[in-house]
């Protein structure tokens, strides 16, 4: 590395040095490194050192700040955090040349400190809070050696440069010194100075032996001599040349290499210098020994021979000297390891721990039993083996077995001959389910572990089977080794060099060091076959299909790469004339197509991790595309508008409940992703994946993409509302009784409660582990406080408890007796201590919950005023305002005493009244500082007070010496001191109500303010009597306080929770404060439970909002909110309440053109505290503590308990009894969010509009090609719509300097989403700090003063990138449950005729083998048989029948395909009308809404090949609706950039009906002829009757009788339906010359909904006079319609059927209802009207 920057290092210039930290810190494994001085001339700098992180590094070099050591080069001195240079620490003669010279190789080097050992934390990184000793040495020569305490977290090489060139020799990640890491084995004491002798040190690595045999007179020297050559090392080394290449090829460009560059960078680096070292050594690492058994002397040969082994195991055994000395507990451990394995032949970790755990008798460090498992593997007595999230130990001799087994063994039958499994050849040997469990795993305990190691270790490949019925086998097993190729070659899919030119193509090649070893394709296909649809396997590649995107993973003919392809259809837009697409279409493809590829190399490379094969990655697609294949932030709770639950996960298809157990997997129902199995686990409301991917997916983004964050190092004073029994040291800061005040608070101290400390979230499934390091004292605890309610939980010292007040600490403090005596000292605090938390949720109840998105952001608190006493008030610094606010249901007397006395500079002191509350008992006065408490102004000595509810004057007295004026709300109540005469006034609106003689030897002159009744608030006028000359003072008492959340126009206190206080029996009391800091109106509507608030703001004299809610509530129903809702305004418009009201549209419902919402947890304060001790998990199993979470608290490393708590949002804080006390808190280790690296469409940031004038929040709508341009919208105050900027990315607009904004003088205008869909709403985020300029920065923090951990979660939701492959198919469930909701569907009732673009010349054979290279452009139009009067049907019955339903039904859409064949069309149809027209958008969701039924096929398909068709009917329905869906998903994602499928554009033309109408001959009926006809039917059962405004097949057309002349038809015929009876969901006949239907009718038609016979204004149905039996055949049947029938009983089991919910009978005969009912009928709306009934059946009342 090198630094070419010139830096004068004496003359301090402010030009940066080249400065570098290692990402890899100092561990067990690498504890030196060495760097070569390749270049370093006069006037160049070098320093090489160590550091800690997180230092700032500008125009610094290494030694010269705190946390770092440097050793220089130019003089050779030694720096240690200073910038003076030492030559103390110098081990070297004065005579030794210290300075660094080029070529010289200095290496750093971490030792233990004398009489110590190192310390590692659980990562194997160097632990801190301990002393080592950093060493240099220059050429091997020791030159410093400096003790050095570790204070952060870790500690990493470093690196100062100017100008100079170094190579960096021996430090890389993937250095891995076994032996070193056999810890409590009982090693042998080796002799320091033995360890310093280079001659004793032993040699690293595997030694080989190579032997020739021979059994003649042929000399076995020859054979070696040709050995010999092949393995010389020295001469042309193939591998070393690639990974030398590899090397330099990433060197022409470091600075794109990402993190997982880097470290790839880092292993290459460390594989070419063991190379090397191989290269030097092979001469003593390979042994050559030839023998000849043949001659006489070959007695001594073997002797030689025998001889040589036993040298070599010898010298490999000293090699792992602490092998041979196990300990007896070691023993004893190895023993019981060995043991279980034998019993359950697999196990993971956590078994294993909970093996030793258990054991109480015979603790054992987890350390240990790790390093014996790896000692256990060196002897072959078992295998570790890692997957990334779960390590398996399992028994080697059984691993093997199985390894043999799926090699040889075969199943009694073959599975194939029944099965339909297109991805595979019919010959390759498979299991299911129950046969490998037979044959293979031969039925041991651990089957699910052993499942686990065949599909991750053994590549066993599960493929999913095609089913129609939960009994259909789910799953098969192969193994590669015996994998027969389908029929179709993937040189079908793929080709070196295919012509891709019309799509989108992101590309990725693992090239590996000499060839790519068999076993990684089976293993790789055998890992990612979860994450898509397998289309092939062959012996070459995967072909997978997820969503409209394809990806080949093969093997080149070359043996030594693998290509990941992924590829979607995206032909170019230029020439494209109608408006159905935007210019950003290919943008949204190309990120949708790179998500989806991230998720396969995300698996390859993490695999690869594993197996430790590394590759040079070739990457082929846009380096601005960031890895987002997954996030981190779900929401799994059900989705409340809709009854019917999205549970298949979008991603692995598979139950969101039961997993591979679901035996409903992969059968298509009656609604799209929706498991009949009935789970209530749902997926993601945003993203609709299940719990498992997201984990799996989350922890492999977390290997490979991991970063340290630090999240907190303070040095905190806490409250003395903690130190109970701390004594002031001024007297006048007590009571008249000589106890300290408590609420006398200083202000840096934690100005409120727990919020004001230093706290990080804590959830159970990003950020679920929290590390605390004790830095100072031990009067520390460790507490969580839960967001939506307050409560606190102390965790430790001592055994966690569930606490209500601060106060109770004191019942808390340390553990107690009884646990020291069980548990030893673990649940102690020591100085230096590491404390982890780690929660956890066994039974996924918070993935079910609100919390997630219910937990509050605590809001910073800045005191501006300062008091002497604060009691039962909080002040809201930002305006002055006062109020009332007590727990306690006694209603004591609130004071508030200012800090500064009266006097001649401070002569006036003012109130005015905001609220008055229940009685308006608000006094104002003087008081002394250490006023009694309970006591209003006045009422005792050395005070007086002027009170607003009777006017009444106090002087030093309960009872007012006089009355005078009384004062209410809006009132201004004063006193003015002339101090020159001792006279005082108190005035009302500047009017004088009394004057009185002050004497000051009696009186105290501090300000005070008194109230006395639920809701009275007052705003302090005269701000100087509470300010302090120092804010920064720890002497300063801030007042209690409400957090504000500021937006640009509106701030609203409290803003992170409201806390409510019960004022009576009944009611539950609480504030809501709202202010406008700007001069434009805004307008707001509160909800807090059922009641609604309205309010504005019109001119720059109404700023504040005052409200106290009483209200009666029930705070059990959680979550609680209040929410704030508000609007800009146009300005110079007056208002009215009633203009506000209409703003906000139905109070119900929040209208589009609200653009701000605020939402706060409603929380219970109450005044007693209670303790409670947490059960721990040996006290209760997770069955009893199925609502809970499981808390784990590890203590050194080493657990200390696990505990029960209950689900919520966590915040994580620290208190103490001191004032001091120091502590790191912190994320021991999160997954990055991959922020991006430019700026990017749906990022919020701030623009300028004119110099120091005017800015505006924005966003940006579109990012041009480059990067380097950008368009954004923002809000001009009184505009309708938003108006669009472009702006160049270095422009002043936005990059412009943070001190040309000045607060007083700018204006800035909020961002409104004004007239935008609410999911694109929800993709907004704010941009990333390092993105923005420090003017931005500076807006940014004033209008959000969270805005960075806003962005943080922004960032970490799925939802945020629309474009992942998930969050698109679950808009398209969301779609499909709405679909008659859609924008301008009732357009759809009029006239439409709907068609369907598939593969041209569609066959089996197509379907299951998809090709994307053939299947969007080589296609035929399909007509559809639609009705387009049943949607309006359908949506006039719900209207009729729904309302007030608790659910809504759901019908079936009714569009289907006929047995036609498809059409090519006459002339070229466009990309976009085939795909991103509005009806065939809409088609293709309702095709795949519901279960897809093809009663006939034989013309809408053709034989391929002279084949016969190898599918079942049922089994083609499959394969078509997931080929339809691939379609509907090309098809949302082109509609992104309108925002979703729903709201895609309308093509106005005809060119889709022209260009198939030279087969309407051949396809359709006109309905004209149908009248003309004889019979009245349709000429053909598949031809489709073509009438005004639709297309239909004779069952739709037929279904519907009152379109017939009543003498046509008088009989029920099956040719009139036949063979798309199965379709028909409404049946409508009004015929009254229809005698009879048939006893099978409701048999025949199986998915009827609806049936009606007759309708008003008709000529009654009397021939018929009877209904058919078997209504109970008809499960999908929902509505019963009969109006004007001759009926005179209905059917017996009329009433049992087990789906109707809806039965109307008018004006029919009927005289007698059913005698069978059932007990639980589901009908919820029966209607019998001028009917004849005379008799009720008594067991009508049971329904």
């Amino acid at each position: 590395m090198s630094d070419r920057t010139n830096v004068d290092k004496e003359s301090g210039s402010t030009t940066y040095f080249g400065h570098f930290i290692s990402k890899t810190p100092f561990n067990r494994e690498l504890l030196e490194f060495s760097v070569k001085v390749m270049e370093m001339d006069d006037g160049r700098l070098f320093g090489i050192g160590i550091s800690e992180p997180d230092v700032t590094t500008k125009e610094v070099f290494i030694g010269w700040l705190p946390g770092t050591v440097g050793y220089h080069a130019d003089n050779g001195q030694l720096y240690a955090g200073s910038g003076s240079g030492t030559l103390n620490f110098r081990k070297q003669p004065s005579t030794f040349d210290c300075k660094i010279q080029k070529n010289d190789v200095v290496t750093v080097k971490i030792v233990p400190a004398e009489g110590f050992k190192l310390q590692f934390d659980m990562e194997g990184n160097l632990d801190s809070q301990q002393t080592v000793l950093v060493e240099f040495y220059k050429n091997d020569v020791l030159v410093h050696s400096i003790p050095h305490t570790i204070f952060a977290d870790g500690l990493y090489p470093a690196l100062s440069l100017r100008g100079a060139t170094v190579e960096l020799l021996n430090f890389y990640p993937e250095t891995d010194e076994l032996w070193k890491e056999i810890e409590q084995m009982g090693l042998p004491k080796v002799d320091k100075k033995e360890q310093e002798d280079p001659s004793s040190q032993k040699f690293h690595g595997t030694e080989f032996l190579v032997v020739a045999l021979a059994t003649s007179k042929s000399d076995p020297a020859g054979k070696l001599q040709v050995v010999q050559q092949q393995l010389d090392f020295n001469s042309d080394w193939l591998a070393l040349k690639n990974v030398t290449t590899a090397i330099k090829d990433m060197e022409r460009d470091l600075s794109l290499l990402d993190f997982e560059d880097q470290v790839r960078y880092g292993r290459l680096a460390n594989i070419r210098d063991n190379m090397k070292h191989f290269q030097e050594c092979s001469k003593n690492r390979i042994h050559f020994k030839g023998v000849n058994l043949a001659l006489q002397s070959a007695v001594e040969d073997r002797k030689s021979f025998l001889d040589e082994l036993v040298a070599c195991e010898k010298r490999f055994g000293e090699h792992r000297a602490g092998a041979g000395f196990l300990s007896e507990t070691s023993e004893s451990v190895r023993g019981k390891i060995l043991s279980e394995l034998t019993n359950k032949k697999v196990m993971t970790m956590a078994d294993i721990e909970h093996v030793f755990s258990a054991d109480k008798d015979n603790m054992v460090t987890m350390a240990a039993v790790q390093a014996i498992l790896k000692h256990l593997q060196s002897k072959g007595r078992l295998l570790i083996l890692g997957d990334g999230e779960v390590k398996l130990i399992a028994d080697l001799e059984y691993v093997l077995m199985l390894q043999e087994s799926v090699l040889t063994s075969k199943p009694a039958k073959s599975l194939l001959d029944t099965l339909a499994v297109p991805a595979i050849g019919k010959g390759t040997i498979v299991w299911d389910r129950t046969m490998l469990n037979h044959n293979i795993i031969q039925d041991v305990s651990s089957s699910e572990q052993v499942y686990q190691l065949l599909i991750t270790h053994l590549a066993l490949v599960g493929l999913p089977c095609l089913r129609n019925q939960p009994s259909d086998v789910k799953e098969i097993y192969f193994s590669y080794e015996r994998l027969i190729n389908p029929a179709i070659p993937l040189s079908d899919f793929w080709t070196p060099g295919m012509d891709r030119k019309d799509f989108i193509i992101v590309k990725q090649t693992y090239k590996f060091l000499i060839r790519c070893p068999e076993f990684v394709l089976p293993l790789i296909a055998a890992n990612t076959v979860q994450y898509g649809r397998l289309i092939m396997a062959t012996s070459e590649g995967v072909v997978y299909q997820n969503g409209a995107v394809q990806t080949v993973i093969v093997q080149e003919k070359d043996k030594r790469s693998i290509l990941v392809e992924s590829c979607c259809y995206m032909p170019s837009i230029e020439e494209l004339t109608a408006d159905l697409m935007s210019k950003e279409t290919p943008a949204y493809v190309t990120d949708y197509t790179f998500h989806v590829f991230s998720i396969f190399t995300d698996i390859i490379t993490d695999l690869l991790a594993r197996l430790r094969v590394t590759v040079n990655i070739v990457k082929e697609y846009p380096q601005n595309l960031v890895k987002t294949s997954v996030a981190c932030k779900h929401d799994w709770r059900p989705a409340r508008d809709s009854d019917i639950k999205q549970t298949v996960c979008t991603l692995c298809n598979r139950c969101c409940g039961k997993g591979t157990d679901c035996e409903w997997n992969g059968i298509v129902t009656d609604h799209l992703r929706h498991c009949e199995c009935g789970t209530q686990k749902v997926g993601c409301n945003g993203c609709g994946i299940c719990r498992s991917c997201a984990n799996h997916l989350w922890s492999l983004k977390a290997r490979l993409r991991p970063h340290a964050l630090m999240m907190a190092e303070v040095t905190s004073t806490i409250s003395n509302q903690m130190k109970k029994k701390e004594t002031p040291k001024s007297d006048s800061n007590d009571k008249a009784d000589g106890t300290a005040d408590e609420n006398k608070v200083p202000a840096k101290q934690a100005a409120v409660d727990l919020a004001s400390r230093p706290h990080i979230p804590l959830d159970p499934h990003v950020f679920n582990e929290v590390e605390f390091i004790n830095l100072g004292s031990e009067a520390k605890f460790l507490c969580l406080k839960e967001e939506s309610d307050g409560s606190i939980t102390k965790v430790f010292p001592g055994s966690a408890a569930h606490i209500d007040d601060f106060a109770d600490f004191d019942k808390t403090a340390g553990a107690k007796p009884d646990e020291f005596r069980l548990h030893g000292d673990k649940f102690r605090l020591h100085v230096g201590d590491h404390i982890r938390l780690h929660l956890s949720d066994p039974s996924h109840v918070s993935l079910e919950t609100e919390k997630a998105e219910t937990g509050t952001v605590r809001l910073p608190i800045e005191p501006q005023y300062f008091v002497n006493i604060g009691r039962e008030v909080k002040v809201i610094h930002e305006t002055g305002i006062v109020v009332y606010d007590t727990a306690s249901t006694n209603i004591p007397v609130g004071q508030l005493i200012s800090c500064k006395k009266m006097d001649k500079n401070h002569s006036t002191f003012s109130i005015k009244v905001v609220t008055t509350g229940e009685i308006g008992a608000i006094s104002m006065g003087l008081a002394p500082a250490n006023y009694d408490p309970n006591r209003q102004a006045g009422w005792n000595s050395q005070s007086i007070g002027y009170h607003a509810d009777d006017g009444g004057i106090f002087l030093e007295s309960g009872w007012p010496n006089r009355r005078t004026e009384p004062c209410t709300v809006g009132d201004i109540m004063s006193l003015e001191i002339d101090f020159t005469k001792d006279k005082g006034f108190f005035k009302k609106n500047g009017k004088q109500m009394i004057e009185l003689n002050l004497n000051p030897n009696k009186l105290s002159y501090y300000a005070m303010i008194g109230f006395h009744s639920v809701g009275e608030s007052v705003q302090i006028l005269d701000k100087a009597l509470w300010q302090v000359d120092d804010p920064d003072s720890e002497k300063n008492i801030a007042p209690p306080a409400f957090g504000t959340f500021k937006y640009g126009n509106l701030w609203i206190s409290p803003g992170d929770e409201m806390k409510l206080s019960k004022t009576s029996s009944q009611n539950l009391s609480g504030w809501l404060l709202l202010h406008n800091p700007i001069k434009d109106p805004v307008g707001f509507k509160v909800q807090f439970g059922d009641q609604e608030v309205f309010g504005f703001f019109q001119n720059e004299k109404e700023k504040d909002w005052v409200y106290n809610f009483k209200e009666k509530i029930n705070l059990e129903i959680k979550p609680l909110f209040t929410y704030v809702k508000w609007v800009s305004l146009e300005s110079g418009r007056t208002y009215t309440m009633d203009d506000i009201q209409a703003l906000f549209g139905d109070t119900k419902v929040t209208s589009s053109s609200v653009s701000h919402t605020h939402r706060i947890p409603i929380v219970r304060k109450e005044s007693n505290s209670t303790v409670e001790q947490l059960p721990t998990r040996s006290q209760m199993s997770a069955s009893q503590m199925q609502n809970s979470l499981c808390l784990a608290v590890y203590r050194n490393h080493g657990l200390v308990e696990e505990f029960w708590i209950k689900h919520g949002s966590y915040q994580v804080s620290v208190e103490a009894f001191e004032k001091n006390a120091s502590f790191i808190l912190k994320y021991p280790k999160c997954p990055t969010f991959n922020y991006p690296r430019q700026l990017q469409k749906g990022m919020k940031l701030i623009v300028c509009l004119e110099k120091g004038v005017k800015y505006a929040e924005s966003v940006i709508v579109e990012v041009y090609t480059g990067g380097k341009n950008v368009a954004v919208e923002y809000s001009p105050p009184g505009a309708a719509v938003n108006t669009t900027l472009c702006v160049n990315t270095n422009s002043h607009a936005l990059v412009f300097p943070e001190s040309e904004f000045d607060v007083d003088k700018a204006v800035i205008f909020n961002y409104e989403t004004r007239n935008t869909p609410a999911n694109v709403v929800d993709t907004f985020v704010q941009a990333p700090h390092y993105l923005l300029s420090e003017g931005s920065l500076k807006i940014m923090r004033l209008l959000h003063p969270e805005w960075k951990l806003n962005m943080l979660r922004s960032f970490s939701r799925c939802v945020q990138q629309v474009t992942r492959l998930t969050v698109q198919e679950r808009q398209i469930v969301n779609a499909s449950r709405h679909i008659l909701e859609w924008e301008k569907t009732l357009e759809m009732t009029e006239r439409v005729y709907l068609y369907t673009m598939l593969p041209e010349q569609l066959s089996d054979r197509r379907m299951a083998f998809p090709n994307i290279s053939q299947i969007f452009t080589d296609i035929d139009v399909h007509r559809l048989c639609f009705n387009p009067s049943e949607l309006l049907d359908i949506m006039q019955t719900q209207d009729e029948y729904g309302k007030g339903s608790s659910s809504k039904v759901r019908f079936r859409v009714p569009v289907h395909f006929v047995d036609i064949p498809g059409i090519k069309p006459s002339q070229p149809l466009t990309f976009d009308l085939k795909y991103s027209d509005r009806n065939n958008v809409w088609t293709y969701v309702a095709l795949i809404s519901s279960k897809l039924l093809l009663p006939s096929y034989e013309k809408f398909m053709v034989q391929a090949s002279g084949d016969s068709y190898q599918f079942s009917r049922r089994h083609l329905e499959v394969l078509l609706y997931r080929l339809l869906q691939t379609y509907t998903s090309l098809c949302a994602v082109y509609s992104t950039t309108w925002g979703g499928v729903a709201l895609t554009k309308d093509n106005t033309g005809n060119d889709m009906k022209h260009s198939i109408a030279h087969k309407d001959k051949e396809n359709l009926q006109m309905y004209g002829s149908l009248l003309e006809s004889e019979t009245g039917l349709v000429e053909s059962k598949h031809k489709l009757l073509k009438t005004s405004g639709c297309t239909l097949c004779k069952a739709h057309f037929n279904s519907r009788g009152n379109v017939w002349k009543d003498d046509q038809h008088n009989i029920f015929r099956d040719d009139f339906f036949e063979p798309y009876n199965e379709l028909v969901t409404n049946f409508h006949w009004s015929l009254a010359s229809l005698e009879s239907l048939p006893d099978d009718f409701f048999s025949r038609f199986p998915n009827l909904e609806r049936f009606r016979l007759g309708q008003p204004r008709t000529p009654r149905m009397t021939k018929l006079k009877s209904l058919p039996p078997g209504i109970g055949m008809a499960r999908k049947l929902t509505l019963v319609e009969m109006t004007n029938m001759g009926l005179s009983a209905l059917p017996d089991d009329f009433f049992m059927s087990k789906s109707v919910l809806w039965m109307t009978v008018t004006n029919s005969p009927i005289r007698q209802l059913s005698k069978e009912w059932p007990k639980n009928s589901p009908v919820s709306n029966s209607t019998h009207q001028s009917t004849a009934i005379k008799l009720v059946i008594q067991e009508q009342s049971s329904k």
